[in-house]
């Protein structure tokens, strides 16, 4: 394991970041949404990646597109392709489409935060770790990038693909959450194995 003393720098000021972008103005988790959430003053957006059949990483919060978009089926059943062809913004107008987690890495600003939780549900690799990796390398993102998850292995593997990659562990019990659990098909609940 790396030093982690040098690498983190408390901050003097809480940080204040918009949850899945700003829901009044666009969709969650829409570029767009994201850019108005940092446009507004927000230190920091954080937004869900998933990847797609052809093992792009894709912002979308769901692991379904039924509830967000007027089409159906899993996000990980679908190319990236696909995906972008969708339509966010049903209650926002058109012109909201899916993008990916490199187009937000390239789009926010330097200054900003973007953190993205890394949905695996299960112990074995994807591949999601490396990709990540890979754009935050391209584009020079450690600093302004943080890659979190619920999911303690995804982590694990990250950092040691690249230990400069800043990760957050998440956790909570969403079962005292109603409006979570409304948020979430049947077909699409996950327990997660720890």
């Amino acid at each position: 394991e790396p030093d982690y003393a040098e690498l983190i720098q408390p901050s003097s000021q809480t940080l204040v970041f918009a949850h899945r972008g700003f829901g009044n103005y666009a969709p969650d988790n829409s570029l767009a949404g994201a850019q108005i959430a940092m446009q507004k003053g927000m230190d920091g957006v954080d937004v869900d990646g998933q990847q797609s059949s052809d093992k792009e990483v894709v912002i979308f919060h769901d692991l379904s597109v039924d509830r967000l978009t007027t089409a159906s089926g899993k996000v990980g059943g679908k190319t990236v392709a696909e995906l972008i062809s969708l339509d966010l913004g049903s209650k926002y107008g058109e012109g909201f489409e899916v993008h990916t987690f490199e187009d937000f890495v390239r789009t926010i600003p330097q200054d900003g935060i973007l953190m993205v939780e890394l949905k695996v549900p299960g112990k074995g690799s994807t591949g999601i770790e490396e990709r990540a990796a890979e754009i935050i390398g391209k584009y020079n993102a450690y600093e302004k990038v943080y890659l979190s998850s619920f999911n303690p292995l995804v982590l694990r593997r990250l950092k040691k693909i690249d230990s400069r990659i800043r990760t957050v562990f998440i956790f909570m019990d969403t079962n005292w959450n109603p409006e979570l659990l409304a948020e979430i098909r049947p077909e699409d609940l996950v327990e997660l194995p720890w």
